[in-house]
């Protein structure tokens, strides 16, 4: 619903004419934002959402998402009402209506619109239920109390408060989910990116690069070849953890890595891959894998970066429904470490396609932070502006198989998004984030 109707105000003839449309006709404007196509467009996801049989708690955060969807989250008591059943913004909606109403155009795209709500299978809240939703019935209820009615349904007991039952952190999450989604979903179309693969690595990728590139040694004897057989070691007890976890068997470690030193000189945690569980817990691994929050403990030199890698790849890949790989770390001077290792594992390619409007790409990497250079490798002679654009929109929007990325930005994206975090907010579902 909120997709359908969250544009629904470019069709009046003064949005037309600010985005040079000369072949709609000039209307006298009257005052007010009448080409503000966002809040007419959350009263329309309001009415259809109500006609389809959803309660209060329900059309209340998906409309507020929808007034706000070019704009940054506001305080929802506030909003409401000096905003949302303001009366001032009100008129101004009424012209809007009136504007589509009298152009015959228009007033046929809204028409189909709403009869496609209307017919579509699904979306009625009481599937035995026939709503009634068509254009006419919309311009009459905006003509006869729809504001005073939002006014009554969201108002407390002195008319001038929200509900208590809308002032939950449960509210909030459902406003922050349903305006991410939308904002996630409509930016990136706008500027004419294609939604994201997730088209990550097998995590086998990991084992044949280190077979391959570091020979672990059969019989270590200096330092750096101890090291590295502590290295192997880790990886192979924390892989066998995953592994228990998802139901997967692995074949052991061939004897030709040699037998552990009895007396290294390190001080590693062998079973570094525990569930997020209390010290005093006595519970199995699988009874406590379903809080999906692990932590790997190793100290500076331990090969965290495979290790952790390959075991978030596993993880990933054993979910029903798998997203990106989400890796965020505390300094930008480490992301460029790790993004060198990333290249060397994957070998991305993150070319532009403009005949998909896509990142052409096996695996595609994504860098995003405030000193990250997102703009494609051409020559200075032979730029493409708007390739340049999609793919730094496809960087900072997360649009990346793996993302690279600060812990401030996780957090800010989660807690408090401004209008271009929020972009990120799909890609975190079915995610596996690293930090």
């Amino acid at each position: 619903v909120m997709a359908w109707c969250h544009d629904i105000g470019k069709l009046t003839t003064w949005w037309q004419e600010d985005h040079d449309n000369t072949t709609v006709s000039s209307i006298d404007r009257p005052p007010g934002r009448v080409a503000d196509h966002s809040f007419i467009g959350g009263v329309t996801t309001w009415w259809v959402l109500r006609e389809l049989g959803y309660p209060v708690r329900v059309a209340f955060p998906a409309s507020i998402a929808v007034a706000r969807h070019h704009g940054t989250l506001p305080d929802l008591e506030s909003y409401s009402f000096d905003r949302f059943v303001d009366t001032t913004r009100w008129e101004t909606v009424r012209h809007q209506v009136a504007n589509i109403d009298h152009h015959s155009q228009s007033r046929e795209i809204a028409t189909q619109l709403l009869e496609h709500l209307s017919q579509t299978d699904g979306l009625q809240a009481d599937p035995d239920t026939q709503p009634d939703i068509s254009w006419h019935r919309f311009v009459a209820a905006v003509d006869d109390g729809l504001r005073a009615r939002i006014a009554d349904n969201i108002s407390g007991q002195k008319g001038i408060s929200l509900k208590s039952d809308y002032k939950s952190t449960d509210v909030y999450y459902d406003l922050l989910e349903l305006w991410g989604g939308l904002k996630g979903a409509d930016t990136p179309a706008s500027a004419g990116l294609s939604p994201p693969s997730h088209n990550l690595p097998d995590p086998a990728v990991i084992d044949t690069y280190v077979d391959t590139e570091l020979s672990p040694p059969t019989n270590p004897e200096t330092p750096v070849e101890l090291l590295n057989q502590k290295r192997e070691e880790t990886r192979q007890e924390t892989l066998k953890r995953v592994e228990s976890l998802t139901g997967e068997s692995r074949e052991q470690p061939t004897e030709a890595r040699g037998e552990p030193p009895t007396n290294s000189g390190e001080n590693y945690q062998l079973d570094a891959f525990v569930t997020d569980t209390t010290p005093d817990t006595n519970e199995s691994d699988t009874e406590t894998a379903q809080s999906g929050v692990y932590r790997v403990t190793l100290p500076t030199g331990a090969g965290k970066t495979l290790t952790v890698t390959q075991a978030a790849l596993k993880l990933n890949a054993a979910s029903e429904q798998s997203g990106p790989l989400i890796h965020n770390l505390p300094y930008t001077s480490i992301i460029e470490q790790t993004e060198c290792v990333y290249q060397t594992l994957f070998d991305p390619t993150s070319d532009f396609n403009t005949e998909t409007n896509a990142l052409q790409t096996d695996v595609s990497i994504g860098v995003d932070h405030y000193l990250a250079d997102n703009t494609s490798d051409a020559d200075e002679e032979d730029k493409d502006t708007d390739s340049d654009d999609v793919t730094e929109m496809a960087y900072q929007s997360w649009h990346t198989d793996i993302t690279l990325s600060t812990t401030v930005q996780l957090w800010e994206s989660l807690y408090g998004p401004s209008k271009s975090q929020a972009t990120k907010l799909p890609q975190f579902y079915n995610s596996t984030i690293i930090i």
